[in-house]
């Protein structure tokens, strides 16, 4: 019996210490642990109280799970649990943290040369206003449709330029070869 509680006695001791010293990185850890929409009402109202502000997912501070900036008193909601998104597809993401992109055609290209994301995730979190650096969710909708239909294409027909914004008086400016079709 009392190995058992010892054990136990102790570990209140710790969560306590940890609640009260680190309470950021404790809300952060308490919600990553929850099982429940009780836990994750819970451990929301414990970051309020212990004035936490748990952002929304953003690109370049979300990764798969919950995670913080202690010194901020942030919290950023993680992508992984998402419908539809893979538990790694936060963590790539993540990693380009770092990286400057001037337009958000260059984040795509880089996010689909390197297999980061399939373009339901990319859609996903666009909709759930994740990039929004970039613009906004319409803009950006748009933006991977078009990037979609044209990224890896070799030709275009003249009467579908319209179809991709193209002015096709200016055609010959970005092609390499230019037909009638």
């Amino acid at each position: 019996g009392y190995n058992h509680s010892t054990g136990y006695s102790m570990l209140g001791y710790l969560c306590a210490y940890m609640r009260y010293y680190y309470p950021v990185e404790f809300c952060t850890g308490f919600l990553n642990c929850s099982s429940t929409d009780k836990d994750i009402y819970n451990g929301t109202m414990l970051a309020q109280q212990r004035n936490c502000t748990i952002k929304k997912p953003l690109f370049r501070e979300s990764r798969s799970t919950f995670s913080c900036e202690a010194k901020d008193r942030l919290i950023y909601k993680g992508i992984g649990s998402i419908k539809d998104i893979g538990q790694q597809c936060g963590e790539k993401l993540y990693s380009l943290k770092n990286v400057h992109y001037d337009t958000f055609y260059d984040l795509l290209k880089n996010i689909k040369d390197s297999s980061l994301a399939n373009k339901k995730e990319i859609k996903i979190l666009i909709c759930i206003n994740f990039f929004r650096e970039f613009g906004n969710i319409h803009l950006l909708v748009a933006m991977q449709k078009l990037f979609d239909n044209l990224y890896g294409k070799k030709t275009l027909r003249i009467n579908e330029l319209s179809n991709y914004y193209i002015d096709d008086k200016n055609i010959d400016t970005y092609c390499q070869k230019v037909t009638k079709k």
